[in-house]
């Protein structure tokens, strides 16, 4: 009878384990992805509670909204560049991005994750930034408005990060 009994629990040990691996919650404000094999199987799934194949899925959860980008922390300081006149600068600077293409963005950052989106970005920002603000003279970079040092910096940065499923 004993045997019968542990068997039964056991049992229900692994029901449970196999059944707490199947699900998965979607926080509000979040977006869910399905991995399996670092392979997206199923995106776009909004907030609430889902289903995935226990122990083979993997659920990774991007921001729906904007991002910050905080260059800083990206780059362990500030920036140093140069001016057209020779003159040093340094550069901060935070950039706000989100999430338009999970399919897109899962494909061009290994293992559909955000920080790895983050440092794309900033590859590719920080060039068009440093372009930028070479363009202009030193008194001109401080006092000049925002919209006039990085004229086109948005449109630049968007084409260039097309396929990468953001923007």
């Amino acid at each position: 009878m004993k045997h019968r009994t542990l068997a039964g629990f056991l049992i229900a040990i692994i029901a449970l384990l196999v059944l707490s691996q199947s699900a998965m919650v979607v926080p509000q404000g979040d977006v869910g992805v399905v991995l399996r094999f670092q392979k997206m199987v199923r995106g776009n799934l909004v907030p609430g509670l889902h289903f995935k194949w226990p122990f083979l899925d993997h659920p990774v959860y991007l921001g729906a909204g904007w991002i910050v980008l905080d260059g800083k922390s990206e780059n362990g300081g500030l920036e140093k560049i140069t001016a057209n006149d020779g003159r040093p600068l340094q550069l901060g600077y935070m950039l706000l991005w989100r999430i338009t293409d999970i399919a897109a963005f899962c494909t061009r950052s290994p293992g559909c994750d955000e920080s790895q989106g983050a440092y794309l970005i900033n590859q590719t920002a920080l060039p068009l930034l440093k372009q930028a603000f070479a363009a202009h003279s030193f008194d001109d970079a401080l006092t000049a408005s925002e919209d006039k040092v990085l004229k086109g910096f948005v449109p630049a940065i968007n084409q260039q990060l097309k396929g990468a499923g953001v923007t």
